[in-house]
């Protein structure tokens, strides 16, 4: 994720959240009101829905589960533009499940008028995803639209697992990342760039471009 980092050089302001519980998510979208979102925690398909963990508001060791319906209502009705990206990414040591949540979170959110989501359709090693959001987000800060950059991100995992091909680990890699790579889901065929989802979201600084980074991941399983 060093990537996301890196581009505050590039008028890209970068905000970070850890653990956040319902009031704090709700307080720094009004606060921050970020174009693009990446959120690192976990999730749970259960009564055929999604779940994600965040931190229960009065118990800060027990996870607060909120369905996707919720989470993507908090992102498009509050006193703020709606994000124009949000990318969903299982942190390390996520259930499988978590997974099968976020594909459904995906939809949910593209059904709420979030014009894209990125997410990861199967399990894949940390050092595959994170392979895959820093080619994502070096395309995305260099002016190309969501899905050359999501292509841009498949075509990094496609060479790191050809390099790698010789071992029984890169072929079990290539089972579940390559072949199963990362999804984008939109409204339409999403040609939007970093630069045009700030001219969309005009009350900020003059193309300055805002991510923030959702840290959810210490609270799974309390």
């Amino acid at each position: 994720m060093s990537t996301i980092g890196q581009l505050e050089s590039q008028a890209v302001n970068v905000g970070s959240l850890y653990d956040p519980t319902r009031g704090e998510l709700e307080s720094k979208l009004r606060e921050f009101r970020p174009h693009v979102i990446h959120f690192i925690g976990h999730g749970k398909f259960e009564d055929e829905q999604g779940w994600l963990a965040l931190e229960d508001e009065k118990d800060h060791e027990v996870a607060d589960w909120i369905t996707d319906d919720t989470f993507a209502s908090n992102l498009t009705q509050g006193e703020f533009p709606r994000p124009r990206l949000v990318f969903l990414d299982a942190c390390e040591g996520a259930y499988s499940s978590s997974y099968e949540a976020f594909r459904g979170t995906a939809l949910k959110l593209v059904r709420s008028y979030i014009p894209a989501v990125v997410a990861m359709q199967y399990k894949v090693e940390n050092e595959v995803a994170n392979l895959f959001a820093d080619a994502f987000y070096r395309s995305l800060s260099q002016g190309n639209p969501v899905d050359e950059a999501v292509q841009a991100g498949r075509l990094k995992l496609k060479k790191f697992l050809s390099e790698k091909n010789s071992s029984a680990a890169a072929r079990s890699a290539a089972r579940s990342s390559f072949c199963k790579p990362p999804t984008v889901s939109s409204s339409r065929k999403d040609r939007t760039t970093l630069k045009e989802a700030v001219s969309i979201n005009v009350r900020v600084a003059e193309n300055q471009s805002l991510i923030l980074k959702l840290y959810a991941s210490s609270v799974e399983g309390k």
